[in-house]
């Protein structure tokens, strides 16, 4: 069989007498019971047996009843909604093996089918998906059968089994009675449609859609064809359907089979031509400090007749906190759209970067030659890492300076310190100018006191010491992607000892490097 159904019931269904119900004799897994005459069989939905219905997604219990006809019969199969936990979703199927069997019918909870002499398979399974429960399935002849109608606008039950139709062409449902009634039936039917294919429709529901209410006689023969024209217009349009559903009220001498089905109807126009797209460019706003949103314009010109969706790439240099990668933006019809890029304000220093943005390719327009790409500059606010103790620094220049007596022969030493102080504290307001780093290495030359205060110098201003190797970093040749970006970092002068550099990678476009610090 198709499924590994291996459960084995263990379920008495009471026959009744003179029935034509008869068991089947190609019945060979647990999961199927075969029922000896009419009556009614307790059953439940267990993990053990799975739906052949729903075969492809595995996604719900079932379980089997087979039996045999020895002659035609109206029969009637339906599930006590009183007994069942859960609502059941029941399948017919000529032939009594699953490897073999054909649909012929599906229901919710009862079947009302006029059968010819043959083997018969009844699947009973549950709307919704891996539940369990009881119910109790009845099989009894329906002895004043009630006409069951069944709409089909196709080869199949299921939407990939749907006849289709080009616009212009007339879908075509079969209106099928079971039994056949002894009289001309009348069947009332609602036809609609979606999309806008020309179907007549002359009434208006509670929602505002469109309808119409039509009779269908069924002849005695049991089958009717309901022909729906379509219109074959100039308009380009995405596929649509024809639906028809049965209407059903008490005493109109019919019932519900398979209440509805519909038809596609596929547009037959060529899409309209391109309209000649805009050229999209993208300018930077001014450079910011970290903390501050990077703003870009990006224009389309032309401005475009209707919003215009446009493709962009992040990317960063540095490590700021950008939202990096793949974005897009909506041009309005006013032709420009602001896009605002944040970086965040940490507390790590870092070299100044960058963030950018760069107009990719798209639907709709062309990216400029010339302006497909803006940068702006993102300076870093934090002070260097070895700078932290600039202000016991300051503190202590000022001692010094204060420390000395103010003599001619002191006033070399304590106009020193005193500048010392005004550059390491940021003092404002004094008429001296601050002392540079490269005075403070003149006057350690004679005094190694003055070492910790030119470090700190140093520091501040971002001008190391000559004995401070200075690193660079230097690309090798271009590569395709896939393959490797070689650098080669440089210290000069060579460091004593194995030093260890801070870096940053970035990129530009989407090739896949591990980016950042």
């Amino acid at each position: 069989m198709k499924h590994a159904l291996s459960v084995v019931l263990a379920l008495v269904l009471a026959a009744g007498a003179m029935s034509p119900v008869g068991a089947s004799t190609q019945v060979d897994d647990g999961c199927v019971q075969e029922l000896a005459g009419w009556g009614s069989v307790q059953s439940s939905w267990t993990t053990g047996c799975m739906s052949y219905a729903y075969s492809e997604r595995m996604e719900r219990y079932a379980r089997y009843f087979a039996f045999s006809l020895d002659r035609q019969t109206s029969v009637k199969i339906a599930v006590d909604p009183a007994s069942a936990t859960q609502r059941p979703h029941l399948f017919l199927y000529r032939g009594n093996d699953l490897r073999s069997v054909e649909q012929i019918d599906m229901t919710g909870w009862l079947f009302r089918r006029t059968l010819p002499a043959g083997d018969y398979l009844i699947e009973a399974t549950t709307w919704y998906q891996w539940r369990t429960g009881a119910f109790t399935l009845a099989v009894t002849e329906d002895v004043d059968p009630v006409p069951a109608v069944t709409v089909s606008g196709g080869i199949g039950l299921y939407e990939v089994g749907h006849t289709t139709v080009t616009e212009g062409r007339s879908a075509v449902f079969t209106l099928s009675a079971s039994p056949p009634p002894s009289a001309p039936l009348p069947v009332q039917v609602i036809v609609d449609q979606e999309g806008d294919f020309g179907v007549d429709m002359d009434l208006t529901d509670d929602s505002g859609g469109s309808y119409r209410a039509q009779t269908v006689i069924i002849p005695t023969s049991g089958r009717a064809a309901l022909t729906v024209a379509t219109v074959d217009d100039d308009v380009d349009e995405e596929r649509g359907r024809v639906q028809v559903a049965l209407r059903v009220r008490a005493g109109w001498g019919y019932q519900h089979g398979s209440s509805q089905d519909f038809v596609y109807v596929l547009d037959n126009d060529p899409p309209p031509p391109p309209q000649a797209g805009s050229e999209v460019s993208v300018a930077a706003g001014g450079d910011v400090s970290e903390g501050g949103d990077a703003v870009f314009t990006v224009t389309a010109s032309p401005a475009p007749s209707q919003p215009l969706s446009v493709n962009l790439t992040v990317g960063q240099v540095g490590g700021f906190g950008a939202s990096t990668g793949s974005q897009t933006v909506t041009v309005p019809t006013s032709g420009i759209a602001t896009v605002n890029v944040a970086t965040s304000d940490d507390d790590a220093n870092e070299p100044d970067g960058s963030v950018s943005v760069t107009v990719d390719r798209g639907g709709g327009y062309s990216v400029s030659g010339t302006q497909g790409t803006a940068s702006v500059a993102v300076a870093d606010d934090d002070p260097p890492t070895g700078c932290r103790s600039v202000a016991a620094l300051a503190a202590e220049a000022r001692a010094n300076h204060d420390a000395l007596r103010d003599t001619a022969a002191n006033r070399r030493q304590r106009n020193d310190w005193w500048r010392a102080w005004i550059a390491l504290s940021g003092a404002t307001g004094t008429h001296n100018t601050p002392l540079t780093a490269a005075e403070a290495r003149e006057v350690e030359f004679g005094n190694a006191r003055w070492t910790p205060f030119r470090t700190a110098l140093e520091c501040l201003e971002g001008t190391p010491s000559p004995a401070v190797p200075v690193v660079s970093a230097s690309a090798g040749s271009g590569v395709s992607e896939g393959g490797d970006a070689v650098f080669a970092v440089t210290a000069n002068p060579a460091p004593s000892q194995p030093l260890t550099v801070n870096l940053t990678v970035g990129q530009w476009g989407q090739w896949g490097a591990s980016t950042g610090s």
